[in-house]
């Protein structure tokens, strides 16, 4: 294999290049939440947000402003909310859980 002939540091930038968290998303089987940053130039957005669409339980909340700007104001809370919120759906187990997965 290609990769055991590389020195460390080649294996692990190979592994990065060839990396592609989202590319079977469609397989998940457990749910998936992804927080976008709508203006975030460090990551690719389209590719941020392809997983959500393609896992079959996959939920996306987008937010506005870069990739830091969550973390002032009141976008914070509002990621947080979101962020409890799915954890509350798809963990709990009492009755309020069975109620909202119908």
């Amino acid at each position: 294999m290609l990769t055991t002939a590389l020195p460390d540091g080649g294996r692990s930038l190979f592994s990065l290049i060839s990396y592609r968290p989202g590319r079977l998303a469609g397989r998940l089987v457990m749910p998936l939440l992804v927080c976008v940053a709508e203006g975030d130039t460090a990551a690719s957005v389209p590719l941020a947000v392809r997983p959500a669409e393609q896992a079959p339980r996959g939920e996306l909340y987008r937010y506005p402003g870069g990739r830091f700007a969550v973390y002032l104001g009141g976008g914070f809370e509002r990621m947080v909310a979101d962020e409890v919120a799915f954890l509350q759906r798809h963990l709990s187990t009492g009755p309020t859980a069975t109620a909202a997965a119908g």
